[in-house]
């Protein structure tokens, strides 16, 4: 038989050629908490929580064709995280009995991760919730307090990125060891921040605004300019005299990947972990882009 002959054939009637049309596409992407997959909570528990993210993302990500693509995750609405269905349909979804569904719902309550109320006489509303989200939204109220009431920006932007990045939570602020002293004045001299029991030596962050380098209008004087570069000199020359890593910060250095470098500089410092999602580290960015604009007149690039 030649089959190179034969050609596919067209459906057989228009009735199925209507029904191929109103096929909706069923896969679409959950994205998923990682601390969800790490944390200690049951397998099953996880399941109940995917299935109820998964429906909070369906309607935004489900496509019929002809209507143009599919969303991506960061395109699907936020705000969208509560569930409201009766645990008997939800139960019956996942296979599983009412009263296990019960007990896995409520270890994702006592864990921080769902959020339960009554609606209405069969159904119940599930929130979703993300309790290292919650953590990070809470310290984003306190690094706007700290900025808002910083004397120097530049230098409260350089201390709140290495909060962010450096994992290392023993440092000492506005630090003045008894080594930093101007052998000619006499006059103690200080570290913006000091990392002084970090293994591999200590590392020291200074912060130079414009004001180190020339006179500026809030700096008009080229005598306490040259004072300040003097200084400058002097601690950098005694850190290296007691083994501390000195680091100078500038404001074009305030960006996520410019402070990376600068930390990189100091390999005994440990970084930590940080997530695009964080809205601590999206708030340090749009406080960092206007200041280096305001001190340099240039956008800044991540």
């Amino acid at each position: 038989m030649d089959v190179s002959a034969k050609k596919p054939q067209p459906p057989a009637t228009d009735q199925s050629a209507r029904k191929y049309r109103g096929l909706s596409c069923r896969w679409f992407e959950i994205p998923t908490p990682v601390d969800l997959v790490s944390s200690g909570i049951t397998p099953i528990a996880k399941v109940i929580y995917l299935a109820l993210l998964s429906r909070c993302h369906e309607r935004a990500q489900v496509v019929t064709p002809g209507q143009g693509r599919t969303r991506t995750p960061a395109q699907v609405p936020a705000q969208v995280k509560t569930i409201t269905v009766s645990q008997r349909k939800l139960a019956r979804e996942l296979g599983i009995e009412r009263h296990t569904l019960c007990k896995h719902v409520r270890e994702l309550v006592g864990q921080g991760w769902l959020s339960v109320e009554p609606a209405g006489a069969h159904s119940t509303r599930f929130t979703l919730c993300y309790p290292a989200l919650a953590e990070r939204w809470r310290e984003l109220e306190q690094v706007q307090k700290r900025l808002d009431r910083a004397p120097h920006v530049g230098e409260a932007l350089m201390k709140e990125w290495l909060t962010l990045l450096v994992d290392l939570s023993e440092y000492d602020d506005n630090a003045r060891p008894g080594f930093l002293c101007n052998p000619t004045t006499g006059e103690n001299l200080e570290y913006d921040r000091w990392y002084a029991a970090c293994e591999g030596g200590s590392v020291a962050f200074e912060f130079n605004g414009p004001q180190h380098y020339r006179v500026t209008g809030h700096f008009p004087d080229s005598e306490q300019v040259a004072q300040t570069r003097a200084r400058d000199y002097i601690k950098k020359a005694i850190s290296q005299d007691h083994g501390v890593t000195l680091i100078t910060i500038h404001p074009e250095d305030l960006t996520f990947t410019g402070m990376l470098a600068k930390i990189e500089e100091a390999p005994q410092l440990p970084l930590r972990t940080v997530y695009l999602d964080d809205p601590v580290l999206n708030y340090i960015v749009d406080v960092s882009e206007r200041y280096i604009y305001r001190a340099t007149g240039k956008r800044a690039r991540y």
